[in-house]
Parts: C-alpha cells; sequence; structure tokens
C-alpha cells in the first residue's frame, strides 16, 4: 500500500497490488521459511507468488477482495498463525500506522526466533527513528529494488518513489546487516545464481532451475523447512 508521492491518482483505500516482480526479486535475494502470513493480502497478488514457489501462505486483510481472510486486522493478532514463521507483505503506510506495524510484527515473530520482510519506500528507512528499527540485533537485510514499482499497470505516469525489503529475522547470529540490490529481471543478476543457504555461487554447468549446490545445503534446508523455489505453474 501507498500513502503519497505515486505519480499518479490515489486509488480507494490506498489499494495498490505488488507487481510479481517485486516479490520474485525478495524470492531471489533472502531464504525464507516455509509457513508464511501475508497479513494485508489484498487480492492475493504476493501471497499467490509465494504459494507458486512451495510457500504455505496465509492470507488475511481488513478489507475481503477474494482472497484469504477479510475482517481481520493485524494490529489486533497476538501471535502468527498456526504453521507460520515469517511475515512477508506490502504494509499500510502512514507517518504513525507504518512504525506501529513494524513494531507490533517484530513483537509477533520474535517469540518463534521468525522472519519478517516489508516492502517499504526507501527513505522511510532514513529518518531518524524509523533506522533505530534497523540497528537491532535482528534487522538482516536491505534488499533495494533497482526499478521503480508502477503498482497501476499500463499508467502512463512514472512512479515517483524508490522500494527496497527489509529483512528481519530473530534466529540470524548478530552482525552487519547485508544490502542487496534486485533487479526485475533475474538474469541480471550475478547474486541470483548462488546457493539460497551458503550462497556458493552456483557452476555455469547446473541446471536453470538449481537453487541448492550440495547434498549437505539439501539437508540443512529441509532442517530448516526452507522450500526451494519452483516455477509458477502454466
Amino acid at each position: 500500500m501507498r500513502d503519497r508521492n505515486l505519480g499518479y491518482e490515489r486509488q480507494e483505500q490506498n489499494f495498490y497490488p505488488t507487481p510479481a516482480w517485486v516479490t520474485e526479486a525478495l524470492l531471489r535475494t533472502v531464504r525464507l521459511p516455509k509457513g508464511i502470513w501475508e497479513p494485508c493480502c489484498g487480492n492475493g497478488a504476493m501471497a499467490r507468488v509465494l504459494e507458486s514457489h512451495g510457500h504455505h501462505v496465509v492470507g488475511t486483510d481488513l478489507v475481503d477482495r477474494g482472497y484469504g481472510e477479510g475482517g481481520r486486522d493485524v494490529l489486533m493478532e497476538s501471535r502468527l498463525p498456526d504453521g507460520v514463521t515469517a511475515i512477508v507483505t506490502n504494509p499500510p503506510y502512514g507517518r504513525t500506522l507504518l512504525p506501529r506495524f513494524v513494531d507490533h510484527a517484530l513483537e509477533l515473530t520474535r517469540p518463534v526466533s521468525g522472519m519478517m520482510a516489508l516492502l517499504v519506500n526507501v527513505q522511510w528507512q532514513t529518518s531518524a527513528e524509523n533506522s533505530k528499527r534497523l540497528r537491532m540485533p535482528a534487522f538482516d537485510a536491505s534488499v533495494i529494488l533497482t526499478d521503480r514499482i508502477r503498482f497501476i499497470p499500463d499508467t502512463k505516469e512514472r512512479p515517483g518513489e524508490n522500494h527496497c525489503w527489509l529483512v528481519w529475522d530473530w534466529s540470524r547470529t548478530p552482525g552487519r546487516a547485508g544490502l542487496m540490490f534486485a533487479d526485475p529481471d533475474a538474469e541480471s543478476e550475478p547474486e541470483a545464481r548462488c546457493c539460497i543457504i551458503c550462497r556458493t555461487p552456483l557452476p555455469s554447468t547446473a541446471h536453470a532451475d538449481a537453487q541448492l549446490c550440495s547434498a549437505t545445503c539439501r539437508q540443512r534446508a529441509r532442517r530448516q523447512g526452507i522450500a526451494q523455489h519452483r516455477p509458477a505453474a502454466d
């Protein structure tokens, strides 16, 4: 969802489905657990991409738009849904609303040593108050999108904002957070051809869909419940 500076007219209830390439970019750069909660699921645009890559997604939203369960306010929830250890979403924006969302979601994921990935305006993280949330031990990475998101298809207006994924992981070993970049097209990303477990570059002879470099990493992926990304069904 967006609040300002879109480059085109605001939509009713700030409803802006996330284009598929944005979620694909996250999946190429960050290892996500199998069970994911999308608490602002809208029409399922992001959730369906996650599902196509083998993730189990629980979708909820304040408004029923034909996917998941409507009438659910994430800020009123006291725990994650069963089988879920991560929150992945394009959250509601607003000067006070987004910080409340971030803090609450972090509290929900902390008891299960879970993860959270939020799609936000790049500038959001630069304010003095918001940056504190990126200087906590759980903050894992910033994935900057190298192209601006066109939330309304076929519009002639150029988008006015840059976006990034911010990722927190309560299970990570404390240390410097990562900084990554993601293109709309995977073919232009050298990082996209790395093992999703150990980040070792995959050989040029590896199958086009290969994501793991060895039997050891395959075992680690199974133990950690990490879903291997699969091409979407036709």
